[in-house]
């Protein structure tokens, strides 16, 4: 890979993702799993960026083809291209919560199954410090349900969040805030798990805030699909758009 041209994203947008290829045949396996799994501590420890491109191309180990092996090539050929980012944490005084979560989901974007692939970006002082994609346990049946569903998770990691938080610098002053573009998510019949999280009686760990929120832990409200940064974790981006929310993420150079 010494001599490969950098690739201005990890995963072409126009990749089709297929257990099975047809025509195409399997390549070493053992050679496969070594490079995705290379790449799955990149993704995990500093370079969120990939993250998707991980959680896709990990569902080939156990008999990958040759678009598979080439896809991950092609992984490796972007991080040649930006083995200059970094992560950032300009500790920018942020009101008024120091933590901020973006969550998204693709429905039914796994083709083969027909699951769909959540992710979630959590910042800190506006710096990156948890991110995930993974492809949801269940088949949802709507895109409202997998954006739920996306929802209920990203809540489960803020709640751990906001506890580390309070273990380490101090309570939040506040109920920390979840941004999902999906309004059909945030209007979810009263009794789901998420508005009850939202509208609980209040607890110690929290003090009493004006307003509608005050007796909340979480608090999620709408942001544009095109300023959401877990959307760089549900699917494969063009490179104007990949570059934008890798920079809005907290990687760069």
């Amino acid at each position: 890979m010494e001599d490969a041209n950098p690739a201005p994203t990890p995963l072409h947008d126009k990749t089709t993702r297929e257990t099975e290829p047809q025509g195409e045949t399997e390549v070493d396996a053992g050679h496969y799993q070594s490079i995705v799994g290379s790449l799955s501590y990149a993704a995990t420890a500093t370079r969120p960026d990939i993250a998707f491109a991980v959680s896709t191309l990990g569902r080939y180990s156990s008999r990958p083809f040759t678009s598979h092996l080439t896809a991950a090539k092609r992984v490796l050929r972007y991080l040649k291209g930006t083995a200059d980012l970094k992560l950032v944490f300009p500790r920018i005084p942020v009101t008024p919560s120091p933590i901020l979560g973006f969550t998204d989901s693709d429905f039914a974007g796994d083709i083969n199954g027909r699951k769909s692939q959540g992710g979630y970006v959590f910042q800190v002082y506006n710096g990156p410090v948890s991110w995930k994609s993974y492809k949801q346990s269940m088949i949802a049946l709507s895109t409202t349900e997998a954006e739920y569903v996306a929802c209920s998770e990203a809540a489960r990691e803020a709640q751990w969040l906001a506890k580390l938080h309070t273990d380490v610098v101090g309570k939040l002053g506040c109920p920390l805030p979840i941004c999902t573009d999906s309004n059909g998510a945030l209007k979810k019949h009263p009794g789901s798990w998420i508005r009850e999280e939202q509208e609980q009686t209040h607890r110690r760990e929290v003090p009493p805030l004006p307003g509608p929120s005050r007796h909340s832990r979480l608090e999620f409200s709408y942001v544009s699909t095109n300023d959401n940064l877990a959307d760089i974790m549900t699917k494969a981006l063009g490179p104007e758009k990949h570059r934008g929310f890798t920079e809005g993420i907290g990687l760069r150079r």
